[in-house]
């Protein structure tokens, strides 16, 4: 799935937990989490720290994979970021 920003991010965490029918409670116990930072995740993923983001997703079975956007070719510029912050 193709995740533009991080409340997509989040609402995404939120709809994998949900249809394992997980509770933020649960997910937290078995990474050694707090129920509260799950909660702050999944409502405010931007402000979460990235290794919260990996343990969340492994427990819930996700794998977080990071592809080039546009293919560039030796002679061309890099790509430029073209979202708003």
């Amino acid at each position: 799935m193709k995740l533009n920003n991080s409340r997509e991010l989040a609402d995404y965490i939120k709809l994998q937990r949900n249809k394992q029918n997980r509770t933020q409670t649960d997910v937290a116990e078995h990474i050694g989490l707090k129920q509260k930072t799950i909660s702050a995740m999944e409502n405010a993923a931007g402000t979460s720290r990235i290794d919260t983001l990996f343990k969340i997703a492994h427990e819930l079975g996700l794998s977080i994979e990071l592809t080039p956007k546009h293919d560039v070719d030796e002679k061309d510029e890099k790509p430029k970021w073209d979202q708003e912050w």
